[in-house]
């Protein structure tokens, strides 16, 4: 085997390695959603923090969607059953009656902002959602209530673990990994072959 294929062969079998390994858990573990809203008269400025539940590590390029929900009785069972939280993968619990949605923006590492409708008074949900990678969704619900002469609301819960589904991260690491092939077979190939000739005899 020349030392070109050699080389060569070495560079595919490092790439495929994270292919032939098992998956990573795009959320390894559950992540605390801490968020502070501002009871404003024009709008209702949220401030939202996302910390993993073992590792206590920022959570940081994450894409968040807030939705805002008023308390009804199906929200009530919901909420009882979790022990006054909510906390699934199954997006098919949330309600067609959000009263305002609002993409976050990371405005600093791990600072997530965004601005809700005004809020009167009365018990409301706040659901947040994380759709950072594709195939998977963790949501967290909490009740929270608004009352005459309130400034603030403080409301925490708990997005759950997630897996990243294993067709989706094989094709993604794929993609990575063969334009670096194609550099890596461009480059062994086109070098010349430095070894020394041998002399002919005369």
């Amino acid at each position: 085997m020349t030392r070109t294929a050699s080389a060569l062969l070495t560079a595919l079998s490092l790439a495929a390695l994270p292919l032939l390994s098992p998956p990573a858990h795009a959320h390894a573990e559950p992540v605390q959603v801490v968020a502070n809203l501002s009871l404003e008269a024009e709008a209702t400025p949220l401030q939202l923090g996302l910390v993993g539940q073992t590792s206590t590590l920022p959570v940081r390029g994450a894409v968040v969607e807030v939705r805002l929900y008023p308390e009804d009785d199906a929200w009530r069972r919901r909420l009882e059953q979790g022990g006054g939280t909510v906390s699934t993968t199954d997006l098919s619990i949330l309600p067609g009656n959000a009263l305002d949605t609002v993409h976050l923006e990371e405005v600093r590492t791990a600072d997530y902002r965004g601005r809700l409708r005004p809020l009167e008074a009365g018990r409301y949900v706040l659901a947040v959602l994380d759709t950072t990678f594709k195939g998977e969704t963790a949501l967290a619900a909490r009740a929270f209530e608004v009352s005459p002469g309130r400034s603030s609301a403080l409301v925490t819960a708990l997005l759950p673990k997630t897996q990243t589904p294993t067709s989706y991260l094989v094709w993604a690491l794929i993609g990575l990994a063969v334009p670096a092939l194609i550099v890596l077979g461009v480059v062994f190939v086109g070098r010349p072959d430095r070894r020394a000739k041998p002399e002919s005899d005369h």
